[in-house]
């Protein structure tokens, strides 16, 4: 027999925002990486909050990897518990029950019987992941995996079938490539972190450093990345702020940012792996590949590794495939050359990476890879 869900429950487990992100006055007052921040509005929440307004039963917030997407869903949502009475569910959470779809279920009409509305939230790497001091060396980011995720998503849509409730999907541009296939028609939203002003108030309002530096990194990261702008410019505009907001060191900054952005995408890497060791076996040698021979069809990067010997049924099942293969925007795909040569590197991931080189680097030669 299932819990029987009670009104203290559903507020004790349920509610978008966490400590570091929550409502004044109307007025969202603190965010992603360090405490006290002004918050600077992204232009994508009111579209985000439209949509959910208009009743759509299925929303996909996607857009570049750390372009603030979970940080814009994440306050869109926070107004819709403040301002339209909804209890957001966080599916991917745990606290010490099951994530079935019956639970779900039971949530859902908790949630009606109380007179809300009910939000079924999934996000595979959340902002509050994300360490409070963006040089901390313990990293807390510990995005979820993908087979954790589709679970999730699979009994997110059961419920959707005879309940009456909103799915609100955040997913980066890489890994909705990937997932396409897994979601029904569903409405999206775009993130773009492309936005001078949006990243050059987010640099100011981090770094507390005059408009004209803000602006230097805005336009620096805007020109220079194609994803990661967000967190790049937070970073860059943290450590300026440590060396009297020099303008003439935005470029230095910029490079010390990246090296911890990068380090960032390791980690979501290895998890996408579900930190295993055996699983990151498979598919570190396609890491080598993409490394001397770029982004590939899935088909190809399949047969490279069941030509490897590893079983085809695993392969062409493997969404990790997919995303390794695809072309990723410049600062993961810059991340992987990195992971491939054991650059800015540590933990599982450096050591299965290290056995994947000493194993098939001279093939890699034979082959005429390298």
């Amino acid at each position: 027999m299932g819990k029987r869900w009670t009104k203290e429950d559903v507020y004790y487990l349920f509610g978008v925002y966490h400590k570091d992100i929550g409502l004044e006055n109307g007025i969202i007052s603190k965010t992603l990486a360090k405490r006290g921040a002004p918050y600077v509005e992204n232009p994508a929440e009111e579209e985000i909050y439209r949509r959910l307004d208009g009743g759509q039963r299925r929303v996909v917030v996607r857009g570049p990897k750390g372009d603030g997407i979970s940080v814009a869903a994440t306050a869109a949502l926070a107004k819709q518990i403040t301002y339209k009475n909804a209890v957001v569910v966080d599916v991917l959470l745990r606290k010490g029950f099951s994530d079935s779809a019956v639970e779900l279920r039971q949530i859902v009409d908790l949630i009606e019987e109380l007179k809300r509305k009910p939000i079924l939230y999934l996000d595979i790497s959340r902002q509050w992941q994300y360490p409070l001091d963006p040089w901390s060396t313990l990293s807390e980011y510990m995005p979820h995996s993908l087979d954790r995720f589709i679970d999730a998503l699979e009994d997110a849509e059961a419920v959707l079938e005879d309940r009456e409730a909103t799915t609100v999907i955040v997913l980066s541009s890489d890994l909705y490539n990937v997932l396409r296939y897994k979601l029904k028609k569903h409405v999206v939203v775009e993130v773009n972190g492309g936005n001078v002003d949006f990243i050059g108030k987010l640099a100011q309002a981090y770094g507390g450093c005059g408009e004209d530096t803000a602006y230097e990194v805005a336009e620096a990261v805007v020109k220079g990345y194609d994803c990661g702008r967000a967190v790049l410019a937070v970073l860059t505009a943290d450590l300026l702020s440590q060396h009297s907001c020099d303008r003439k060191a935005v470029a230095e900054a910029l490079k010390v940012a990246e090296h911890r952005a990068k380090r960032f995408i390791a980690d979501y890497i290895w998890y996408l792996f579900n930190g295993d060791r055996l699983y990151a076996d498979i598919h570190a040698p396609l890491i080598l590949l993409k490394r001397f021979k770029g982004p590939m069809q899935t088909e190809a990067a399949e047969e490279f590794l069941i030509n490897l010997g590893f079983p085809r049924t695993c392969i062409t099942r493997s969404l990790a495939v997919k995303w390794i293969a695809q072309q990723n925007c410049n600062l993961i795909d810059e991340a992987i050359k990195d992971i491939a040569d054991l650059r800015n590197l540590k933990g599982g991931l450096y050591d299965v990476m290290r056995r994947t080189r000493q194993k098939y680097y001279e093939h890699f030669k034979v082959w005429g890879y390298i």
